[in-house]
């Protein structure tokens, strides 16, 4: 018996021991009793607003993602149509520079062709006027022989039965009259 008396002793010890404790804890609840309905009742306050914030968080999301996208979409479309229109002006200065430099040509050779025209013309006046010059000087010749009223030399005025009149004889200035420079 005094194992068992020693055991139901023990047995006491430990149940009092359990009582002082949840008696305890008991009253550690009841302290913090207010304070978890006070959180209840602030949480039960708080739910609404919170499904509200997230709501609206929700819609700003998906507004932001929306406009994002068309901002996205439009700078795409203000890239293409830039590359496009930088495209249209680059094909553009090509083609004027292609014209510019086909006109250039066209210009340099009608210039060549004038000149060799004039040079040709320049050529055959004085070829002509040469050969007219001295066949005057012949004439002119033959004239004092048979009337002596020459006037000029050049031909400005002149009488008798063998007398031309040629206002220019010398081949310089039929050239710079005939060809211009250009």
């Amino acid at each position: 018996m005094g194992v068992t008396a020693l055991a139901v002793v023990i047995q006491m010890g430990i149940l009092i021991a359990l009582f002082v404790f949840s008696k305890k804890a008991s009253e550690r609840l009841q302290s913090l009793l207010p304070r978890i309905r006070d959180t209840k009742i602030l949480l039960a306050e708080a739910t609404p607003r919170a499904r509200e914030i997230v709501d609206n968080l929700v819609v700003l999301s998906a507004t932001a993602r929306q406009d994002a996208e068309r901002i996205s979409l439009t700078a795409n479309e203000i890239t293409d149509r830039v590359r496009e229109q930088v495209v249209r002006a680059d094909e553009l200065v090509t083609r004027m520079l292609n014209r510019v430099e086909e006109a250039t040509e066209t210009v340099q050779q009608v210039k060549r062709k004038m000149s060799g025209v004039r040079t040709g013309v320049a050529a055959g006046l004085a070829k002509f006027l040469g050969s007219r010059k001295l066949q005057r000087q012949k004439n002119d010749a033959n004239v004092r022989g048979e009337d002596s009223h020459v006037k000029s030399a050049r031909g400005v005025e002149m009488s008798g039965p063998h007398a031309k009149i040629s206002v220019i004889s010398k081949p310089e200035t039929i050239q710079s009259l005939a060809a211009p420079p250009l």
